[in-house]
C-alpha cells in the first residue's frame, strides 16, 4: 500500500496504490511472482491557470498526465538463477516480466 502527495503551484495531485501479490520458488533456481491486484488511484486538482494552458496544449499525451485516474493491472514475474554465493562461478540470471493493465 501506498500514498503521495504533491503540492505545486499549478496542480495538487493525490497518489494511492495498493498491490497484493505471491512469490512462490519451486527449485532452488526458479521464483515466480504473481500480482494479481495492482491499482493505482491518481486525483488531480489544477489550479485555473494551469488548466487553461493545458487546454491550449495540443499534445494529448502531457494532458493525460493531469488527469483523474484509475489503473487496474496483473503482473506476473518469472526469475531462473543458477547463481550459488558459496562458489565463485559463471552463472546464469534471467528475468522474465509481463504486465496488462486498463486505465479508466
Amino acid at each position: 500500500m501506498g500514498f503521495g502527495y504533491e503540492k505545486r503551484p499549478e496542480y495538487e495531485r493525490w497518489l494511492t496504490s495498493l498491490t497484493f501479490g505471491m512469490t512462490g520458488k519451486n527449485r532452488n533456481e526458479n521464483v515466480t511472482q504473481i500480482f494479481p491486484l495492482d491499482w493505482s488511484l491518481n486525483n488531480v486538482t489544477l489550479s485555473p491557470e494551469f488548466e487553461q494552458e493545458l487546454e491550449d496544449e495540443p499534445n494529448d499525451l502531457i494532458k493525460n498526465q493531469y488527469t483523474d485516474n484509475l489503473i487496474t493491472a496483473f503482473r506476473y514475474t518469472y526469475i531462473y538463477n543458477t547463481q550459488d554465493i558459496r562458489k565463485i562461478q559463471n552463472f546464469f540470471y534471467f528475468k522474465g516480466n509481463a504486465e496488462a493493465a486498463v486505465i479508466y
